[in-house]
């Protein structure tokens, strides 16, 4: 074989090897792009996955908000309801309460409005009144007398109603509250039965025994008591029980 064949086979050799050397390498960038190409696909569908999880978690944090929200507002009516309930049983036992007591305060025949206005016009003398000698004397916020009213006669009924014999505007204080009355000698004011019955001596309580400076409330108005008050045959009253004067 001559030197000339022999650099042949030895040139088509290294190209064979050449050949080999580069497809290895251009199969192993393959494999690699490849490879590359999965973990950024699988990457993607991970990331995916997590926003669909967050958009979930979101969605039903929503929808459990609503139902707190929900379920917040049934349980605030469903308590305003109790509340109403109850504010109508304490009106029916109220309306009640002056009902039992409706016949023993009316047993006197009841007037026409003509005819009370008329004895109020008429003025008489207070020594021709006869009267237990008891004048309340209501007070202000500040403890101050804004006002004074004889009791002329007994019972003395205190209510909103219009046929008390004292009449006090407040919501606190039933239709017929209360009335006083004499027991063994002693001057007392009894509560009728109503739900916020007296308030005397820093409690709740059904009467209160009256003596001279006594303090109590009826509702939200605060009372004094004046015992044995006299007054100059020259002080007169407008006639019908109740009637305020001022000094």
């Amino acid at each position: 074989m001559s030197i000339l064949s022999q650099i042949g086979i030895v040139v088509l050799i290294g190209c064979i090897i050449f050949i080999l050397i580069r497809s290895n390498k251009t199969l192993k960038e393959a494999s690699e792009e490849g490879e590359h190409f999965v973990d950024e696909w699988a990457l993607r569908q991970q990331k995916k996955e997590e926003r669909a999880l967050e958009k979930e978690e979101r969605r039903q944090e929503k929808a459990e908000r609503l139902r707190d929200k929900k379920e917040s507002k049934k349980n605030k009516k469903e308590l305003l309801y109790e509340e109403e309930e109850s504010w109508d049983r304490e009106e029916e036992r109220d309306e009640d309460a002056d009902n039992d007591q409706e016949d023993g305060w009316n047993s006197e025949p009841e007037q026409s409005a003509g005819d009370r206005n008329a004895g109020r016009e008429k003025i008489i003398s207070m020594d021709q009144y006869r009267n237990p000698g008891i004048v309340l004397v209501q007070l202000d916020e500040a403890h101050r007398p804004t006002a004074r009213v004889r009791v002329t006669r007994l019972p003395f009924t205190i209510g909103r109603s219009a046929d008390n014999m004292l009449v006090l505007d407040d919501l606190c204080v039933a239709r017929k509250h209360c009335r006083i009355v004499e027991k063994n000698g002693a001057f007392i004011l009894e509560d009728v039965g109503t739900a916020n019955k007296l308030f005397a001596g820093g409690a709740v309580t059904d009467h209160v025994v009256l003596s001279d400076q006594t303090t109590f409330y009826i509702g939200n108005v605060e009372f004094r008591v004046e015992m044995g008050m006299t007054r100059s045959g020259s002080t007169h009253l407008y006639q019908g029980a109740g009637e305020r004067y001022y000094e």
